[in-house]
């Protein structure tokens, strides 16, 4: 539910020359993620509208499988009146749909290793297989987090490795907020949690395929 709006400047590889004055705004759905204090941020935060109808959810996907453009509908129309360079779309092609030159990112395959998870329903393995291919096709750059999604993405697409960057996922900005916290506060967290002098977090969704039950598993080969 989030994209990144560059103008003023264009992005390299694709986008064209990369210049320092970037003017950069981040449009979501979900209100809470927008960061406090992004009222004084350089960076401008936008809402995008939710709610959409049936039909207009529909004219979207069609346009998607049949790639033809539809940017002036929904959400699209929002985007285009932002009179957009550049976009940074998370698992989507609408750049694709508003004209202008997009970076897509994938984060991974793992519906395509294991399409028996009750994750993946035929009908997001569907999805994921129609996005990816239309984001190999038309973005100006695919970006994956790793080689190993690099590699997945040229063999499974078809992807030109040429226009397929791996770049690691970085950690949210509150893990490096709170690396060094006192012992009270330590010690606060866990009476709060009821958390034993030595345990392991985890955090995942509880999805299938984030593999909780290997992970016990493995624990407990570690406690015998």
């Amino acid at each position: 539910g989030k994209f990144s709006r560059m103008t003023n400047s264009k992005l390299h590889l694709g986008c064209g020359d990369v210049v320092h004055d970037l003017q950069v705004s981040v449009f979501y759905e979900d209100s809470r993620s927008v960061p406090s204090g992004s009222a004084t941020s350089p960076v401008a935060w936008v809402a995008l509208p939710t709610g959409e109808s049936r039909v207009t959810g529909a004219i979207r996907a069609a346009s998607t499988i049949l790639s033809t453009r539809t940017s002036s509908i929904g959400r699209f129309k929002v985007l285009e009146s932002h009179d957009l360079d550049c976009l940074i779309s998370c698992a989507s092609p609408v750049g694709f749909h508003l004209g202008i030159p997009f970076v897509g990112i994938v984060f991974d395959f793992i519906y395509r290793y294991f399409p028996d998870l009750a994750d993946f329903p035929l009908k997001e393995r569907v999805t994921r297989n129609l996005i990816n291919s239309r984001l190999v096709r038309h973005a100006a750059l695919t970006v994956t987090d790793s080689e190993v999604g690099k590699s997945d993405l040229v063999r499974f697409f078809g992807a030109d490795p040429g226009k397929t960057r791996p770049i690691p996922l970085s950690p949210p900005p509150h893990v490096y907020q709170h690396r060094s916290l006192s012992e009270s506060t330590l010690r606060e967290v866990a009476l709060r949690y009821d958390l034993p002098e030595r345990f392991v977090f985890y955090p995942a969704q509880l999805w299938e395929h984030k593999n909780h039950r290997r992970l016990f598993e493995a624990l407990a080969h570690l406690r015998d």
